[in-house]
């Protein structure tokens, strides 16, 4: 499965010289199922944030891929992978992350 989504939306600002921002960009996710049990998909994200009052504009680029295992009905668990870039016209704002996540989730 194939699903893209495309937003635009106005933001608080985290910074005292800027009343908010607006934050565009678009999320594509692809979904496979490899068996009944088990299932990865692939998440990437491209988003610009642009401050009002402010020079200010940041890119942030995201990519998780992740695998899910559902061994009953009631809960599943997800091993994913997460890496954002965030590159801003002010150095300061510039960061790369990767995160690594083991969840359970149980359902009622």
């Amino acid at each position: 499965a194939i699903q893209a989504n495309a937003y635009r939306m106005f933001n608080e600002s985290d910074m005292a010289s800027a009343s908010g921002y607006y934050n565009t960009g678009i999320d594509v996710g692809l979904t496979q199922k490899f068996t009944e049990k088990i299932s990865a998909t692939l998440n990437m994200t491209y988003e610009k944030h642009e401050y009002n009052q402010s020079d200010r504009e940041d890119d942030y680029i995201r990519l998780g891929p992740a695998m899910r295992w559902t061994p009953r009905e009631w809960g599943f668990f997800d091993l994913a992978y997460y890496w954002t870039n965030k590159d801003s016209n002010e150095n300061y704002y510039d960061y790369t992350s990767n995160m690594v996540i083991l969840k359970f989730t149980a359902t009622l």
